[in-house]
């Protein structure tokens, strides 16, 4: 085998490389080398997502498939096919050594640029056949890769092939990381474009000739990785899907009593695609739920995380068996950023939640404070927020105005009267008039548990100085349920082309306060200069795609940008 050296990067190249393109390689070569960040949470390449690629290359979520991993110090880590290295440097940051190897040369060059002052990673250039072999690694990873096995992108080795000869390359006592989607995932029943070939239904036809990449169902992939060798397995699923996931559920999760419930709350809206425009056919989340009270949610998971070893104890070693749920969060700047983490204990289910990195204080920039440590109990029960959708479902407007009067309630029983000087931010209450408390900035109606002991407000990250207006929170809280009922699918007791934004006001109205045209523009202010300082992207921008989205519609879902900004809201 002859080894040669990149002269623009001085990584290794082996015999061959291949030839493969998403087209964005020069792009975000370009950007990577503008960079002064480059980690795995990068603000700096987070503002350059202006498409699908650069998002998929950018994303500050890229590196959130990793979070339920425990990573020994010193882990000897291969990532295969690491493309532009974002999931390689999220294993060097977390104090893994790392080898990857890409077969594009312009991709392995980008890796090599982005973990560049990684001391314990390294990036080559070929065929994963020519990697010498008398090298063995802790952990193997294929992640987006296993699809391509059997095409001149992945090397014609076949997927059998592959995972025979990455057998080789585990040590004994180590273990096979793979995501991949699913072939008869949520996304891809429901009539989504199949994410390879961009046609719907492709893989529930089991792909026609000539279509090269392919995806497996869960016991055909099952098969595939025990035939191998890795007999031992864990499944983890990650929503929406591996690529970008907000939520990664463990098989325990599924196999609580009423799980339905539970992973109907941390899961929410289980489809996105962010690389091609919509199609309303169905009720994403109700149909779901279908699926979850069959008993066929883990079969019908957009996508799988699979380790596979063929030691169980090496397993439990890379994941708690007792967490069932991590909810990881969207697109937040790095400052920002917390894993919970649903975990079965003897006294019952507890969430936990930790910052990603840094320290464990509470955090602030100007106006607003994050507690990003918690251990509280997990409250079982619907959320307001799943028995409004009940009543949506069936179109029974009076059904929902019941469930948004008893959210209404919540709110005025935690009123508090603001201070003659309270501190100024865009939530701000007047002086001296009713508000809610600092903690109650987040008051969407997935944040209230019909609880065994009453309604319970959960998830006090977000604190303001100086209490919150409750009409401006209120409004805020509606508008984002009626954004996520059109962009799901759902039903609801209106006309399907009335606006989110007047579907909002609509159901302000039934709460009894009713919400003008300038009580939805001082919204719109507050929660651009809010999501600004909470994503990162500037206010005007946020402002356009704010307005964009409240001009949706059941018979126009498109109108936002493809970029979901909406992740203050997200999980209970």
């Amino acid at each position: 085998m002859s080894i040669s050296i990149d002269p623009l990067t001085g990584i290794r190249i082996l015999d061959a490389t291949l030839d493969y393109s998403d087209t964005s390689e020069d792009r975000v070569l370009t950007e990577l080398e503008r960079a002064t960040d480059r980690s795995s949470e990068s603000d700096e390449l987070a503002d350059a997502m202006v498409d699908w690629p650069t998002r998929y290359h950018f994303s500050r979520m890229r590196g959130h498939l990793i979070q339920p991993l425990v990573l020994k110090a010193g882990i000897e880590v291969l990532d295969v096919g690491c493309g532009t290295g974002a999931i390689t440097r999220a294993f060097g940051e977390r104090g893994a050594q790392v080898l990857g190897i890409e077969g594009a040369l312009p991709r392995a060059r980008a890796a090599a640029l982005r973990c560049a002052d990684l001391e314990n990673v390294e990036i080559v250039c070929g065929d994963i056949s020519h990697l010498e072999t008398n090298k063995t690694f802790d952990l193997v990873c294929l992640v987006g890769v296993l699809e391509y096995a059997a095409t001149s992108i992945g090397g014609k080795h076949g997927p059998e092939s592959l995972l025979k000869h990455l057998r080789k390359l585990v040590k004994p006592g180590g273990a096979l990381l793979v995501a991949i989607e699913n072939q008869i995932g949520l996304k891809y029943l429901l009539g989504y474009r199949e994410d390879h070939v961009a046609l719907p239904w492709a893989g529930l036809e089991d792909y026609a000739e000539g279509f090269g990449a392919r995806t497996w169902s869960r016991r055909q992939l099952g098969n595939l990785l025990d035939t191998a060798g890795f007999d031992e397995q864990r499944w983890l699923f990650p929503f929406p899907d591996y690529k970008l996931p907000s939520v990664i559920l463990s098989e325990g999760a599924y196999q609580l009593d009423n799980s339905s419930e539970l992973v109907d709350q941390v899961v929410r809206l289980p489809v996105q695609d962010y690389a091609f425009p919509r199609t309303i056919l169905t009720d994403d989340r109700r149909v779901h739920n279908v699926f979850l009270n069959a008993g066929l949610g883990p079969d019908v998971a957009n996508s799988f995380l699979v380790l596979a070893s063929s030691d169980n104890h090496t397993l439990d070693e890379l994941v708690d068996p007792m967490s069932l749920a991590w909810i990881v969060g969207g697109e937040r700047r790095a400052q920002w950023k917390r894993t919970q983490v649903v975990v079965s204990r003897n006294n019952g289910l507890r969430v936990t939640a930790r910052p990603n990195s840094g320290d464990q204080e509470n955090r602030k920039d100007r106006w607003l404070t994050q507690v990003p440590v918690r251990d509280d109990p997990w409250h079982r029960g619907p959320t307001l927020e799943q028995i409004a959708i009940e009543s949506c479902h069936t179109r029974d407007e009076q059904g929902l105005a019941t469930a948004l009067k008893q959210w209404t309630l919540c709110l005025t029983k935690a009123q508090v009267q603001a201070s003659e000087h309270a501190m100024s931010h865009p939530y701000s209450p007047s002086p001296g008039a009713p508000a809610l408390p600092d903690d109650m900035l987040d008051v969407s109606l997935s944040n209230f548990v019909l609880s065994d002991e009453g309604i319970v407000f959960v998830d006090r990250e977000w604190h303001v100085e100086g209490g919150v207006d409750p009409g401006l929170a209120g409004l805020r809280a509606l508008w984002f349920f009626a954004l996520d009922l059109v962009n799901g699918g759902a039903r609801h007791p209106w006309p399907d082309t009335l606006t989110v934004d007047d579907m909002s006001r609509e159901m302000a109205a039934l709460c009894g306060f009713p919400a003008q045209l300038d009580d939805l523009n001082r919204m719109y202010r507050a929660e651009a200069e809010l999501q600004s300082l909470v994503i990162g992207f500037n206010q005007e921008r946020v402002t356009r795609d704010l307005r964009n989205s409240g001009q949706n519609t059941l018979k126009n879902p498109n109108a936002a940008c493809p970029t979901r900004w909406t992740h203050l809201h997200e999980f209970p």
